[in-house]
């Protein structure tokens, strides 16, 4: 009987609320006002409200930064491909340059030179385990026969050692089985220019009042007929005296023989 009548009391009090509640509810809507049911329920639900907007607006912020960190991965990535090609066309531009550089002064000097000249490439070097030695690509089909002369703009390379159909060896003048007649330009002091181990040359058998000095600039004298006279061997380092009769001059090379990638025959000989 006890429960009975409290459920009949929960019911009514239930009832009554609900009546309350609905009242108010129509006088807010007349009035354009929120009821108190909706304050009270607004009021009870607004934190869980206000979490889950957080959340919301969380998660919303790490997906954006998630793509906006791809989107400039991506952008990084293709970025450093383009960098990575402009570098190379860039080298491949300075080398075209350097190569176009190198061809117009052996076009002007095969053009002006007095004989016949054979331009060729530097295809290997040190090809003999017993000489210092570049080969060409020209040999006995092009008219390169052995003991030629080749040369550069810049000075004297060496002479042809051996030939075959279409590439020749060279002998080089740093070589130490290499001699070449050779003269001081300025004093017109004669001696014989030998290869060294060094990379340099030694001009030898001197007189020892031989006006030969640092600076001079040494020529080929044109002795021998394997060499046309006026090319340029070297200039003149330091001074080196062996004993009291005799003396030699140690000579840096006018070609950088490291750097050697194009040169040319002399196909004519002296006289021609």
């Amino acid at each position: 009987m006890h429960s009975r009548n409290y459920r009949f009391l929960t019911m009514a009090c239930l009832l009554a609320l609900g009546i309350f509640l609905a009242a108010a509810h129509n006088r807010a809507v007349e009035q354009n006002q929120s009821s108190a049911a909706e304050k009270v329920i607004r009021t009870i639900l607004s934190p869980f409200q206000s979490a889950i907007h957080a959340v919301r607006g969380a998660g919303s912020g790490v997906s954006e930064s998630m793509r906006t960190r791809g989107r400039l991965l991506r952008e990084n990535k293709a970025l450093r491909g383009k960098v990575s090609r402009l570098y190379m066309e860039n080298a491949r531009l300075r080398e075209e340059r350097k190569e176009n550089q190198r061809l117009r002064i052996g076009l002007e000097f095969k053009k002006n030179y007095p004989m016949r000249l054979l331009s060729a490439q530097v295809i290997a070097r040190g090809a003999s385990r017993l000489h210092e030695t570049c080969t060409i690509d020209r040999g006995s089909d092009d008219g390169v026969w052995q003991a030629y002369a080749v040369i550069t703009p810049q000075g004297l390379v060496g002479q042809v050692l051996t030939s075959d159909a279409g590439v020749a060896e060279v002998l080089l003048l740093t070589d130490q089985s290499s001699g070449v007649g050779a003269i001081a330009q300025r004093s017109r002091v004669n001696g014989i220019c030998q290869g060294q181990h060094t990379g340099y040359l030694v001009m030898n058998y001197l007189d020892k009042n031989a006006d030969v000095k640092a600076g001079d600039m040494v020529v080929t004298s044109g002795v021998g007929k394997v060499y046309p006279k006026g090319i340029p061997i070297g200039c003149v380092t330091r001074i080196k005296r062996t004993d009291g009769f005799v003396k030699s001059a140690e000579i840096k090379p006018a070609v950088q023989f490291d750097r050697l990638e194009e040169a040319f025959v002399i196909i004519k000989g002296i006289g021609e």
